[in-house]
């Protein structure tokens, strides 16, 4: 895996190489920066991966829900992401008191940004692939767009997994209540 802070420069998406498998990549090119992997049981949550550290994502709740992040191999929580209810935004919690809003920037929940408890714009993503092809019609991409002085921030690599992360959970989330 290339290390994270070499992303610098480069056009960079999310892209899922074979619809079969519930695996994600961030990449440039042959580049990866970073992955993330569901568990065979979806209710198990997800990893997500870079250069930089791993990290487990598990959804609780279902009036309530959230969504607990901790290290790879710890059990505490280091972070805590509570959807808002019935809107495509929420808030993020370190337990170190950091704190991070998530919010769509339109109506169809395809683009989203990330920003501090300050306002300034961290990042943004969007749904779908850059260069799609027809065999691509059914795999999940996005094209995330770091903002330049966030590159080298130590939770920039955690935020843009979660973005992958939570493009999914809104996406399950849809079809599920289209279902009922």
């Amino acid at each position: 895996m290339e290390n994270f802070l070499n992303i610098t420069g480069l056009s960079v998406e999310w892209v899922q190489p074979k619809m079969s498998k519930e695996h994600y990549e961030l990449k440039s090119g042959n580049l990866i920066f970073a992955t993330l992997d569901y568990a065979k049981r979806r209710s198990s949550g997800a990893t997500g991966e870079t250069s930089g550290g791993r990290w487990k994502f598990v959804n609780e709740g279902v009036l309530h829900p959230v969504i607990k992040i901790s290290k790879d191999g710890e059990e505490q929580d280091i972070a805590v992401f509570t959807p808002a209810t019935f809107s495509y935004k929420g808030i993020l919690k370190f337990k170190n008191g950091g704190e991070y809003n998530w919010k769509s920037e339109n109506l169809f929940g395809t683009k989203f940004t990330f920003s501090g408890k300050d306002g300034r714009e961290i990042m943004k993503i969007k749904c779908g692939l850059k260069d799609s092809k027809l065999s691509d019609i059914f795999k999940f991409g996005a094209v995330p767009e770091i903002h330049p002085g966030f590159v080298k921030n130590e939770i920039t690599p955690l935020l843009i997994i979660l973005a992958c992360y939570l493009l999914i959970y809104y996406a399950e989330m849809s079809s599920a209540s289209g279902a009922v």
